[in-house]
């Protein structure tokens, strides 16, 4: 459905299917987005521990915002089309450098390797950032958003992706370490 046409009824009906107000579910919830984040144990230790420690309503309030985010960056990309999707596809003759080192690495599966290359794609070198929402990789890899979600976690934890900020619109701009590196001087 397109943003303009989303009531504030509509907002709050989907947000209600999503939400609820038990602790323990927003606690269980917020759990769920760490490790869909990629994040290890120590610090998913820690975050339930501080989650346990907080005020039942903060941790509530919490999972809502994080709930909020994902349904209207799912919204906002829907409202991109996709050259795809206008039935014309056309060579812009452009192309996108990926490394060779993600490329290779043990680590990587194809889901890694097609995230890193949609974000080398919008890092346009030599520039070594890049901010690409998970659900528009997902619509252009024809995946799950919480796959590509998983593998963007991954790509963190094995270094090839690096959180740097997040936008005013709540967008995480990651920098690929590897995009660049002066060749070493020959002695």
């Amino acid at each position: 459905m397109p943003f303009d046409e989303l009531s504030s009824d509509a907002l709050a009906e989907c947000l209600s299917d999503q939400a609820n107000d038990d602790p323990q579910e927003a606690l269980r919830f917020c759990m769920q987005e760490a490790v869909a984040w990629g994040w290890g144990n120590d610090r998913l230790v820690n975050l339930k521990e501080r989650l346990q420690a907080a005020p039942p309503a903060k941790v509530i309030q919490l999972s809502h915002t994080l709930r909020l985010g994902d349904f209207l960056e799912s919204i906002e990309d829907e409202q991109e089309q996709h050259p795809l999707e206008s039935g014309v596809h056309a060579d812009d003759n452009t192309f996108s450098l990926v490394e060779n080192y993600a490329l290779d690495h043990p680590g990587c599966g194809v889901t890694e390797v097609a995230v890193y290359t949609m974000y080398c794609r919008h890092a346009h070198f030599p520039k070594t950032t890049a901010s690409v929402s998970v659900k528009g990789i997902a619509d252009r890899l024809n995946a799950d958003w919480r796959t590509i979600k998983k593998a963007v976690g991954n790509l963190v934890s094995l270094g090839l992706l690096e959180p740097v900020k997040k936008t005013s619109s709540g967008a995480m701009i990651y920098k690929l370490p590897h995009r660049y590196r002066p060749k070493k001087s020959r002695k």
